[in-house]
């Protein structure tokens, strides 16, 4: 079933103790970006977006140069507005358990999400990259984030081979396997009120928010917000996720919810906690220290071409002053 068993084989030796997932094998161990392929039939996969029904496909993996992986696995859409807005939209995998088992990696995490650029327009790609520099920095920020990982996609038609579309994207981490990590698990339904927040998660939620300009969240119904309970800790986590409505990444099609006072994405407009001044001033420090090096990243990110760079540098350098100006803060957050 697997041409060549090698990347999965050095991944389980990498940590003999417990299985690894199939996101941490690419995570740990694959290049970035990892080359994907994927054969299936793109006309039924686009004709039954509201149902998302899985799909059969051939994925073809190469972690490294000569490391190939081979295996039957299935697909669907996903999505809310990209899934109607992008061709072909955000898909997600799910490869068979017991084709897991039988390599020793862990079957609890069989699935994982895939973002592709939207679009097969040439500035695309950088909206890709800039919503995966995005989550970068939140998990530059906190553990409490998702991991992600780059991909060079080729999707074949598998009843028309000569259909071949090229995309960038990245793949996220299971969402059970997050909370997991993090010694809790999914919670279904929102918090009718902010007490059971972890209080400088949910400060450093806002603030990462506000930084990247994105009103694209809601407590209320938890849209693109994933909340971890954790019972020994007797608290709730907040991890955003979703950020192509955002300022920093400014794709084409973005546009603020029209019951809030702005006009723009790119506007900033702050949304959330009201912190006490203790915990105010700590947050504002820590981030002060973090702040070179996430411009350090956004600086050297080589995938990004130098227009997209210097766009998302100056939105960055704005949201610097108002980090370095105490009374500025204080004022956006009460």
């Amino acid at each position: 079933m697997f041409r060549l068993l090698i990347l999965l084989l050095f991944c389980v030796s990498l940590v003999k103790s417990s299985a690894q997932s199939v996101f941490d094998t690419l995570h740990r161990v694959a290049r970035e970006p990892v080359d994907i392929q994927l054969t299936f039939d793109m006309r039924e996969l686009m004709k039954n977006l509201d149902e998302e029904p899985w799909l059969k496909t051939d994925l073809v993996l190469v972690s490294q140069p000569g490391d190939t992986l081979r295996a039957p696995v299935k697909v669907r859409a996903r999505g809310n507005s990209r899934k109607n807005i992008c061709s072909p939209p955000p898909l997600k995998l799910k490869i068979k358990k017991n084709l897991l088992a039988s390599v020793g990696l862990d079957t609890a995490y069989n699935d994982f999400k895939l973002v592709m650029q939207c679009k097969d327009a040439k500035s695309f790609p950088d909206y890709l990259y800039r919503e995966y520099m995005a989550y970068r920095l939140y998990s530059m920020l906190t553990d409490y984030s998702f991991k992600v990982h780059l991909v060079n996609l080729t999707i074949i038609d598998s009843e028309d081979p000569d259909r071949v579309l090229e995309r960038k994207g990245f793949i996220i981490e299971n969402e059970e396997q997050l909370a997991a990590r993090l010694g809790g698990f999914i919670r279904e339904r929102p918090v009718k009120y902010a007490d059971p927040l972890e209080d400088q998660c949910y400060l450093r939620f806002c603030l990462f928010q506000y930084m990247i300009g994105n009103t694209d969240w809601a407590l209320g119904n938890t849209h693109n917000v994933k909340m971890v309970e954790r019972p020994k800790m007797g608290d709730v986590l907040l991890v955003p996720y979703d950020f192509d409505y955002s300022g920093f990444v400014h794709t084409p099609y973005a546009v603020p919810d029209e019951r809030l006072p702005i006009q723009s994405v790119k506007q900033r407009y702050y949304k959330g906690m009201h912190p006490e001044e203790e915990l105010l001033a700590a947050e504002v420090a820590y981030w002060k220290e973090k702040m070179p090096a996430m411009r350090s990243f956004l600086t050297d990110f080589p995938h990004l071409d130098n227009r997209h760079r210097k766009e998302i540098l100056k939105y960055f350098d704005n949201f610097e002053k108002i980090i370095n100006k105490p009374k500025r803060i204080r004022r956006l957050v009460r």
